[in-house]
């Protein structure tokens, strides 16, 4: 299932052309990819161990305790990317079109210090209550990275010069990240949400999750749209705009097949 848009035609050369840029910079920066797994968890770990040497990739989750395959299948994976790499973009651009998986880090950290930074992020205290925070999903990054406090997001983004992730256009996007600053990684412990967090964090999926309500009972009002990001912002634009209650589930499937018939493109049943 397509949750993004395609990568246009265009998409490798203008990666490999940005990417380039970057290490032709003096001092050359570390380039890395953050890929989530789990939307290709078939596919994507054998992929990258026949792609990238050993050494020069890390499984997020592979010091955790009892993994085996199955985990570091649905694992966030750190690839470090060199000239040698670029020869390998075609080959990502066909296992991550269409799905919400592959970001871009620029840092001046080595791979291991970038694994332990972004590993402090991997859970977080939610209620008493450990829960994933899936940074390497891009539709989540920039919903999490403004959910953040500003020292919480000191403590992720320090040394990066850049962090880009694909939209839900396909496209690259910025994150907005703070001046760099030599804020270490600290993996001791767990990061807790306040209220404000935790209210932000329940509700990232809530448009998501409709949308995929849609698509499994409401077909006709799904395959009205001609790219998962024209859905989206539909469904987000007539949720904002909605004039009755939209807090529940059925609340908010009869505001969408209300607001398509008020449209005139979906035809209600007698």
């Amino acid at each position: 299932m397509t949750l993004i848009d395609h990568y246009s035609a265009e998409w490798v050369s203008e990666t490999q052309a940005m990417i380039e840029g970057w290490l032709a910079q003096e001092p050359q920066p570390y380039v890395y990819f953050l890929l989530d797994a789990s939307f290709r968890h078939e596919t994507m770990l054998a992929l990258i161990r026949e792609l990238w040497p050993e050494g020069r990739w890390r499984s997020l989750y592979q010091d955790a305790a009892n993994t085996g395959e199955r985990i570091l299948a649905v694992s966030p994976l750190l690839l470090a990317i060199d000239e040698d790499s670029l020869e390998r973009l075609e080959a990502i651009a066909q296992e991550t079109s269409g799905q919400p998986m592959l970001s871009l880090i620029v840092s001046d950290e080595p791979l291991d210090a970038l694994w332990q930074r972004l590993a402090a992020f991997r859970i977080v205290t939610v209620q008493e209550t450990r829960y994933v925070l899936r940074l390497a999903d891009t539709r989540r990054l920039p919903q999490i990275a403004e959910m953040l406090t500003q020292a919480q997001r000191a403590q992720l983004t320090s040394r990066m010069s850049v962090w880009r992730y694909i939209g839900r256009d396909g496209d690259w996007h910025s994150l907005a990240i703070d001046p760099a600053s030599s804020a270490p990684p600290n993996t001791m412990t767990l990061l807790r949400l306040d209220e404000r967090q935790t209210r932000i964090l329940l509700d990232m999926n809530r448009i998501d999750a409709l949308i995929d309500g849609l698509r499994r009972h409401e077909p006709a009002l799904y395959d009205a749209f001609s790219t998962p990001s024209q859905r989206y912002a539909w469904v987000e634009e007539t949720l904002f705009h909605a004039t009755e209650s939209v807090e529940s589930y059925p609340q908010q499937i009869a505001c969408c097949r209300r607001a398509a018939s008020d449209q005139g493109w979906l035809i209600e049943p007698l």
